[in-house]
C-alpha cells in the first residue's frame, strides 16, 4: 500500500490477556492506511504475551522486562514507530476495539490541518453501547485537569460536526502527527500514569499546536459505567501528577488558583474517607497531596 499513510498503533500492555487480542484484532481491520502494530509489554505475568505471540495477527512485540507505566512503556513503542519511520503514531488503550475507518478519519483530519499536532476520536463505553466516555476535554487551570465532554450522554443525541479543536486528548486513543512528536517529545516518563496526557496536551497548545476532537472517529473503551471510586493508586498519581504540572507549566497567579482549589478540597476528600474508615484512599490523599 505504497500510497497509503504510514501508521504505527502502540498498544501498551500490562496483565490484559482478555483485552490485548481483540484490540489489535480490531486494528488489522484498518482501512485506507498501510498499519504496523507494536505491542509493548510492562512485563505481564499473566498470559498476555502468549496470547499476542500465537493470535497469528502480524504485531512487532516489544517486551519491557518491567513495568515502566503508561508514560514511559508508551514511550517505548513510539520510539520503536518513529524509528522505522511512520507518519503518525497511533497510541491506544489494550482495553479498546477500534472501528474499521477510525485511522483514516484521524489521519484525513490531521493531514487537512498542517497546523494539529494530534487528533483523538469519540470514545464510547461497551455497555451501554451509545453512551460516551470522552467527547473532547475541556481543560480546568483551577484543578489542573481536564473534563470528559459528553461523558455519560448518549451518541445518538449529539449533532454530527466535522473535527474540531479541544483543549486537551485523552491517552486512550490518540493520533499523533510524527513532527509534533519530533518537536515535542513524547510523555513524561516521570509521571508513570495519570495526566500524562494532560500534560502533552498543555505542551503542545503552549507551542502554538492546535488539537483535534473528530468525532466521526469511533472507538469503544471496556471500562464500567458509571465510575465508582478511585483507587488509592489513582488517587495518588493523579493528584501528584497534577502538582508536578502545575510546577512545570503555570505562572504564580495560576499556581494560586490551582492552590486555593485544591488543597480545600483534599481535606474534604480527606474527611469524606475517613469517615468511610476508608484509610487506603485516606493515605493516598495525603500522598498525593505531598510527594513531589
Amino acid at each position: 500500500m505504497p500510497d497509503h499513510p504510514r501508521v504505527s498503533a502502540v498498544v501498551l500492555t500490562w496483565n490484559a490477556e482478555a483485552h490485548v487480542v481483540p484490540c489489535v484484532a480490531s486494528l488489522s481491520r484498518s482501512e485506507a492506511v498501510a498499519l504496523s502494530v507494536i505491542v509493548v509489554d510492562n512485563a505481564s505475568t499473566d498470559a498476555t504475551v502468549e496470547r499476542v505471540r500465537s493470535s497469528g495477527l502480524p504485531v512487532t512485540l516489544l517486551q519491557t522486562g518491567a513495568n515502566l507505566g503508561y508514560a514511559a512503556g508508551n514511550n517505548v513503542g513510539i520510539a520503536h514507530a518513529l524509528a522505522e519511520g511512520a507518519e503518525f503514531v497511533f497510541v491506544v488503550n489494550d482495553d479498546t476495539e477500534v472501528a474499521p475507518d477510525l485511522l483514516s478519519a484521524l489521519v484525513g483530519a490531521l493531514t487537512a490541518d498542517p497546523g494539529a499536532a494530534a487528533a483523538a476520536p469519540t470514545i464510547l463505553h461497551e455497555r451501554p453501547h451509545d453512551v460516551i466516555w470522552w467527547a473532547g476535554g475541556n481543560f480546568r487551570v483551577a484543578r489542573a485537569l481536564a473534563l470528559h465532554e459528553g461523558y455519560g450522554t448518549s451518541s445518538t443525541i449529539r449533532p454530527p460536526h466535522g473535527p474540531r479543536a479541544v483543549e486537551s486528548l485523552c491517552g486512550c486513543g490518540i493520533l499523533f502527527r510524527r513532527t509534533a512528536l519530533e518537536a515535542l517529545g513524547a510523555f513524561r516518563a516521570d509521571y508513570f500514569m495519570y495526566g500524562e496526557d494532560v500534560e502533552w496536551s498543555l505542551r503542545a497548545r503552549r507551542a502554538g499546536w492546535r488539537l483535534l476532537h473528530v468525532p466521526q472517529a469511533r472507538m469503544v473503551h471496556k471500562v464500567a459505567f458509571p465510575e465508582g471510586d478511585p483507587t488509592p493508586g489513582k488517587i495518588h498519581l493523579r493528584d501528584r501528577n497534577r502538582r508536578r504540572m502545575v510546577r512545570s507549566h503555570y505562572r504564580w497567579d495560576d499556581r494560586i488558583r490551582f492552590a486555593l482549589w485544591f488543597y480545600p478540597t483534599r481535606v474534604v476528600h480527606l474527611v469524606r474517607y475517613l469517615r468511610r474508615g476508608d484509610l487506603a484512599r485516606a493515605r493516598a490523599i495525603l500522598s498525593g497531596a505531598t510527594a513531589r
